[in-house]
């Protein structure tokens, strides 16, 4: 028995080691790999490493290795999709301003690690540009790219529901109606007991976040400013809601993920996000997602997760 009883032992302690190895395997960031360089679409950076040529001193190897990372940024960030119809390179096509402003950033990119090899003479260096706080400030902030606006969200008209969700904004407006009502000794009309309800969910919904999941979506393509639509084609996200500031200060419009439980834990959604389920693309724009009439009202009426861009994206792998 004691032999039985050690065996299942050592089993069960096999059995935790590949389950910590398979979450540790499966809880990865969405990232595209090249041979010097990678995207990470869940953090929003790039990534790149220059090698330099061999029989240098530490100095130049280091130094040279730089240079080449940046060439390589350089090339490697021109195949990103900013959204469904334009990419760096035709941004980078159409306008001269936008060259030399991608190019101090990528002159600028942070050194995150150099290393030199003595016995041979060569260095090795990584460097690391931001999607949304270098990449797309080069871009966005020329004033002939018109890719986000600069105006102040313009709400929709909703119809109102008591089982839909209301933002923590409209608590102290709907409060006060709520106080009108009883000061005005008008506690028989049914609007008190509706506004009450409205009252309650908000108190009982603490909403930190949004998820739109894209999971089973098919032909979606990863963009750093990716459209949220509804079944019309009407633009419900980014548009008229995240300013530049924004973007850049919180590095990218949304962020991906490839796992609902990582998802959820995303400090860029926080810990109670809400999530809301994609229909599909829109026709031929591939980094452009659908909802429904419903996912709609709900996602407008939580206007200041959306102003501050704490959206995020899962994905199926």
């Amino acid at each position: 028995m004691e032999f039985l009883t050690s065996s299942n032992k050592i089993l069960i302690s096999i059995k935790i080691i590949i389950l910590f190895y398979a979450i540790n395997i499966y809880a990865k960031d969405i990232e595209v790999i090249s041979k010097y360089c990678k995207i990470n679409w869940t953090q929003n950076y790039i990534e790149c490493k220059g090698i330099s040529a061999e029989g240098q001193s530490r100095y130049s190897a280091i130094r040279s290795a730089e240079i080449i990372a940046k060439s390589h940024i350089l090339e490697f960030v021109q195949g990103i999709k900013i959204t469904s119809e334009i990419n760096v390179k035709s941004a980078l096509a159409a306008n001269s301003t936008i060259i030399e402003s991608l190019n101090g950033a990528i002159m600028g990119a942070r050194v995150m690690k150099s290393e030199y090899l003595k016995s041979s003479g060569y260095g090795e260096a990584y460097v690391r540009l931001n999607i949304g706080s270098d990449i797309l400030e080069s871009i966005l902030n020329d004033p002939s790219i018109k890719i986000v606006s600069e105006d102040n969200f313009s709400f929709f008209s909703t119809n109102l529901y008591a089982d839909t969700y209301y933002s923590n904004q409209e608590l102290m407006t709907i409060r006060k109606i709520y106080k009108d009502l009883v000061d005005r000794d008008k506690n028989r009309l049914p609007l008190l007991s509706y506004v009450k309800t409205i009252i309650n969910k908000i108190e009982d919904t603490k909403t930190t976040g949004i998820i739109i999941d894209a999971t089973g979506i098919e032909n979606f393509e990863i963009a750093a400013i990716p459209r949220i639509r509804d079944e019309e084609g009407n633009e419900l996200y980014p548009k008229n809601i995240v300013s530049k500031e924004t973007i850049f200060r919180k590095n990218g419009v949304v962020c991906y993920e490839a796992i609902l439980n990582d998802a959820q834990k995303n400090k860029r959604v926080a810990s109670s996000p809400l999530v809301i389920k994609a229909k599909s693309i829109y026709g031929h724009k591939t980094s452009d997602l659908v909802i429904d009439l419903k996912n709609k009202k709900i996602l407008l009426l939580n206007k200041k997760l959306l102003r501050n861009a704490k959206v995020l994206i899962l994905l199926s792998l």
